[in-house]
């Protein structure tokens, strides 16, 4: 289960996140039962709704819309049962007012945290993107490599890294325009993305470079899929036409190196050794130990 709030922001979020959801919707009704039983005991004629708010955002949070409107509905009925505890005849105008109004209040609750926390998930994923291609950022794609080179190490799994370099990318945004550029970006992540699985990554890395990762992939997944993508590209009319060179230089890991970040330094040091050889634009090598 994961949480938008930052950890910085709400130091509990770190344990609520943690906990199993079954356990946090425990959590949450007890809080509620034991605000209920405060409410009907106490002598004093004071509302307690400001706090059945705390468990109401936290499990529509946590636990999602609809089960925040079932605690809602929950609180309305325990707020009205702390009424009936101060001497209230139960079907006064008066006190059907207040569980009205309590229900009210909760409701808005419930649906203010639905909104923020739609708005925050919008965000992290824009975030996550690049915005001139809508491709993975370098910035996520680096957490993503880190959680498969962990997977890789816990379960001997294979992995393939390719680097995508566009050469002449910078002369040809001179001479036909940003927009042009633009449109080959979008064009060319869009057939980078046809030929790939659903788990496969594909990231803007630079401003003329791609990486794309492809998770328990060993060299005969790899390769025809990696010859095809470079086949692809290409041909595509904009890169003929704006005089564009592409170079892929792809790694399969048998073997993984020490950290993550080596493995996409191996796969660039392979695409640097390519650059060194102008009549190839396309090298696979497989890393076996």
């Amino acid at each position: 289960m994961q949480s938008l709030f930052p950890t910085r922001l709400w130091p509990m979020n770190r344990v609520l996140t943690a906990l199993p959801q079954p356990w946090l919707l425990v959590v949450n009704l007890l809080l509620v039962g034991i605000l209920a039983v405060l409410d009907y005991w106490s002598r004093a004629n004071l509302s307690l709704n400001l706090l059945y708010v705390i468990p109401i955002a936290v499990t529509t949070w946590y636990l999602g819309r609809r089960v925040g409107w079932g605690l809602v509905g929950l609180s309305a009925i325990a707020a009205y049962g702390g009424d009936l505890g101060h001497g209230v005849v139960p079907w006064a105008p008066s006190l059907l007012w207040n569980t009205a109004m309590s229900l009210g209040l909760f409701g808005l609750i419930a649906y203010l945290i639905t909104r923020l926390k739609s708005a925050t998930e919008v965000s992290q994923q824009l975030m996550r993107l690049d915005v001139t291609t809508g491709a993975i950022n370098r910035p996520f794609f680096l957490e993503l490599l880190e959680a498969e080179y962990h997977r890789c190490e816990r379960y001997h799994y294979p992995v393939t890294l390719a680097c995508l370099e566009i050469e002449h990318l910078s002369q040809a945004s001179a001479q036909a325009g940003n927009l042009q550029v633009e449109r080959l970006l979008n064009t060319l992540v869009e057939k980078l993305s046809g030929q790939l699985r659903a788990n496969d990554v594909v990231a803007r890395y630079c401003e003329n470079g791609f990486v794309i990762l492809l998770p328990q992939a060993d060299e005969t997944q790899s390769r025809p899929v990696v010859t095809r993508l470079y086949e692809d590209t290409t041909a595509l009319t904009q890169v003929q036409a704006l005089g564009l060179k592409l170079r892929i230089a792809a790694v399969t890991f048998m073997a993984l190196p020490d950290s993550s970040p080596e493995l996409l330094d191996y796969t660039a040091r392979r695409l640097h050794r390519l650059q060194a050889r102008p009549s190839e634009c396309l090298d696979h090598y497989v890393v076996k130990e």
